[in-house]
């Protein structure tokens, strides 16, 4: 899957999904895979500062990065660190699924 069907699905998905807290002017979505046994979770938020993903395996706070550069740049890394946990083109696709 390309860079740009990524960020479209992760735009739409946030479009739909999107939930916020407080004043309003932070904006969250999470989704959450399970996969191996293990849940997998990626939350993106928006704030006056700009967009952010948080990654989650089991629960515990992996990482977080700033923008889709900042994520494009970490999912082979992902891959890496949790194969057949983190798997991107599956990750994606289960989103898209849930999208139709």
């Amino acid at each position: 899957m390309e860079r740009q069907e990524m960020e479209r699905l992760w735009e739409t998905f946030f479009a739909k999904y999107k939930k916020t807290e407080g004043d309003g002017t932070t904006w969250w979505a999470p989704w959450r895979v399970w996969s191996g046994g293990h849940t997998l979770e990626m939350l993106m938020s928006r704030c006056p500062q700009g967009t952010r993903f948080r990654l989650f395996v089991d629960g515990q706070r992996v990482e977080e990065v700033e923008g889709f550069d900042g994520l494009w740049a970490q999912l082979a890394t992902w891959e890496k660190q949790f194969p057949g946990v983190f798997v991107a083109e599956r990750f994606f696709a289960e989103m898209a699924e849930a999208l139709e």
